[in-house]
């Protein structure tokens, strides 16, 4: 005798067959139809009635395969012994006997193998057969009104939890104390489930028990179609999208009801049990959750539909892109690069999240739908007036005001985050772009060691004066301790007349005075390009990159110079020797201008290294207030906002590094003797999950074998030294805020 959900299976069998027989006389009429009505036009191009024909060819096969009998069968009988090998593990609490009527008292005086055996063949009168050592069909069915107990065996403390976890199921699926049908607002809904998931994801047996409830909410309703069997659904597909059940069996159990529920094509049940099936699939193995879903993701997922944020650039655009709740960070970087049309191979890149002047880089398999999460509590807390959460720096970004915390908004951004020679490809476009904005913003946001009395050596190659023209080729070399890294030759005319007293302030530097003495003018001129020469040189090099050539009429150049300079400068710009060094740039396009100003960058030996502010207090002799520099070759301690570097530790000389709330330790040195480096910074976690990256891919075998290539000496005094952290597994930052 087969059960009543497998005669339902049966009917929606029918049900199928007759509506994909209707639907293939459907396309058959049109396609004759179409046919005939496009043969009485002679002068129609043959391809557009060859694209409708293939149009409703593609419909006929896209119809959907009907599932046999025997496949209902084997998913209904992969159900039941599933729910038979949840019960073999005496998790689940056996349900309350309600009545001892006559069947029992009769079969009492039999052995209890015989017994179980008869319950397995027949059963009760309403179990359809499905009663096994004492659960019988109800246990695992719909239910209108409240359980007695729990479903499986949980603390007597937990107890009470589960059973309001089981009417908040309820009345958010529109049901009251006495099963009847209640209506509230959709608010209300939203607070509910929140409640039920938090609830449950701090505790395993919670979790356990709130699915144990939902697949009995989804088996068997009476009306697969209605308002509260869908709003089970809803809370199914939404918990599944978040975190699964820790039990083996009970996951087992939850993918047989999903499998067996989503062979139904005919009814809203099967389509949320497809995509809570597809939901389970994408959040197997992926981290833990750590706080509820937030109002926009429930709202989404009981849609069915995928969650959206926005990603921004540093250009200052921005993209909508669609991700599953369970994506993670990798995930998602996928997706926008190729939302951008950045390459796939292209590496180095990380999604950050930004609140005020604070940034953090997610961890690749970190949940970014768990970040939105995070945001909503904050901004929650905001509204409430108490504290703000810490974010994952290790603390809060707010400003607490009387009893409030300043609002701040949070974003997305998505940038470069590890600056390796093999990582970067200037002949992308794409990337050529990504790196040139985020320059620009370095810069902006002082991070690169801009200073008006940068040592420039600036030497005369041609003084000429015919007709009264001096023409001075000033040639500006950058030098590093090895090598020269940025050559450019800019021609500076100055406009001289022995008769007048003074120059023009269109094509002379300020401060100039009369060139009656070439050696007075160009010792002022190589004072003045000493002073101010790395900001003049950016702006000039900016403007012609935006407003091409220079004109008669002298440009205001503060607007140029905010894009590319930090704000201490920008008002004290000098017009008139940005006017000269644009005058020099003529005929340069916006391409050559854009690759001449990263050449420029690239002349800070350092311009590759992320930047922090730190504080340290172990040695007088260095300002309290440093930089620190983490870059690919190790850490570097710099003067603030200066190139002149103090000290710097090669990942070889690192020993261990641990990173606290507000402080940052680092053991460098030898076995002999050792040193301990404090600095004080709120980014610590930061700074320790950067070192880690870099460490990790340096400890590839190319990344090795290249460093003992070019620096054979080290690898002889390494051997001296304890195990630095380029041979030491990659360590685990652990007690990371989030």
């Amino acid at each position: 005798m087969l059960a009543e959900p497998l005669q339902h299976n049966l009917l929606q069998i029918c049900v199928l067959c007759t509506l994909q027989i209707f639907g293939l006389y459907i396309v058959a009429f049109l396609l004759h139809s179409i046919h005939n009505f496009f043969f009485h036009f002679e002068n129609l191009n043959l391809h557009y009635l060859l694209f409708i024909h293939f149009w409703m060819i593609s419909y006929f096969f896209m119809i959907v395969k009907p599932i046999t009998n025997e496949d209902r069968i084997r998913l209904y009988h992969n159900l039941v012994n599933s729910r038979r090998t949840l019960v073999d593990t005496d998790m689940l609490k056996k349900p309350q006997d309600t009545g001892g009527g006559f069947l029992r008292n009769t079969l009492r005086r039999l052995s209890k193998h015989r017994l179980e055996k008869l319950r397995q063949e027949h059963g009760s009168l309403t179990d359809h057969g499905e009663t096994y050592k004492g659960f019988p069909y109800a246990y695992w069915a719909f239910s209108r009104s409240m359980i007695p107990q729990s479903l499986h065996k949980i603390p007597e403390v937990e107890e009470q939890v589960a059973l309001q976890v089981f009417q908040i199921i309820l009345t958010y699926a529109g049901l009251g104390q006495n099963g009847d049908t209640v209506r509230s607002m959709e608010e209300e809904h939203v607070n509910l489930i929140q409640s039920v998931m938090e609830r449950c994801m701090r505790k395993d047996v919670l979790l356990t028990e709130l699915y144990l409830q939902l697949i009995k909410q989804t088996t068997d309703h009476p009306d697969p179609n209605s308002r509260v069997n869908l709003r089970h659904w809803a809370l199914l597909s939404l918990a599944v999208s978040v975190i699964l059940p820790p039990n083996k069996a009970v996951r087992k159990y939850l993918l047989t009801h999903l499998k067996r529920c989503a062979s139904d094509y005919v009814t809203e049940e099967g389509k949320y049990a497809r995509f809570a099936e597809k939901c389970m699939s994408k959040t197997q193995g992926t981290r833990r959750r750590q706080w509820p879903p937030s109002r926009e993701e429930i709202m989404c997922t009981i849609n069915r539909r995928p969650i959206y944020a926005r990603f921004h650039f540093m250009d200052g655009q921005y993209h909508a892109v669609e991700f599953h709740p369970s994506a993670t960070a990798k995930d998602v970087m996928e997706i926008v690069k190729k939302k951008i049309g950045l390459r796939e191979t292209a590496l180095g890149y990380a999604i950050y999240e930004v609140l005020g002047n604070s940034e953090r880089s997610l961890v690749p398999e970190e949940k970014v739908a768990d970040v939105m999460s995070k945001w909503e509590r904050y901004r929650m807390a905001n509204v409430a007036g108490v504290n703000c959460p810490a974010t994952a720096n290790g603390n809060s970004t707010s400003v607490v005001v009387g009893k409030t915390c300043r609002r701040q908004h949070h974003f997305f951004l998505f940038k470069k985050h590890l600056f390796l020679d093999d990582y970067m490809d200037l002949s992308d476009p794409v990337e050529k772009e990504l790196l040139y904005h985020q320059v620009l913003h370095g810069l902006r946001s002082d991070r690169f060691p801009i200073s008006e009395k940068e040592a420039v050596s600036v030497r005369v190659s041609q003084y000429n004066t015919l007709v009264g023209v001096a023409v001075v080729v000033v040639v500006v070399v950058l030098v590093d301790t090895s090598s020269v890294l940025f050559h450019s030759v800019f021609p500076v005319a100055i406009t001289a007349h022995t008769s007048t007293k003074s120059c023009d302030p269109l094509l002379t530097p300020p401060r100039c005075s009369p060139p009656n003495d070439k050696r007075e003018c160009m010792r002022q001129i190589a004072s003045w390009t000493a002073q101010g020469l790395s900001p003049v040189m950016l702006t000039a090099l900016q403007a012609q990159l935006e407003m091409g050539d220079c004109g008669d009429v002298l440009e205001d150049y503060r607007s140029i110079a905010s894009h590319c300079l930090p704000p201490r400068f920008v008002p004290n710009i000098p017009h008139e020797g940005v006017a000269l060094h644009h005058q020099s740039l003529r005929g340069m396009t916006s391409a050559e201008a854009k690759k001449a100003f990263l050449n420029l960058i690239q002349s800070w030996p350092l311009h590759k290294a992320t930047i922090f502010d730190v504080m340290q207090s172990f040695t007088s002799n260095w300002p309290r207030v440093l930089w620190l520099a983490v870059d690919q070759d190790g850490l570097h301690l710099l003067e603030h906002r200066s190139r002149n570097a103090l000290c710097s530790y090669e990942y070889d000389s690192i020993l261990s590094y641990s990173p606290a709330l507000n402080c940052l330790m680092i053991i460098t040195g030898s076995e002999k003797k050792q040193s301990k480096v404090i600095l004080t910074t709120s980014q610590a976690f930061q700074i320790a999950n950067l070192i880690r990256e870099y460490t990790e891919v340096l400890q590839s075998p190319k990344q090795i074998r290249h460093n003992r290539d070019v620096n054979p000496k080290k690898k002889i005094i390494s051997q001296s030294r304890p195990v630095s952290i380029l041979h030491k597994p990659v360590p685990i930052i652990d007690g990371t805020p989030s």
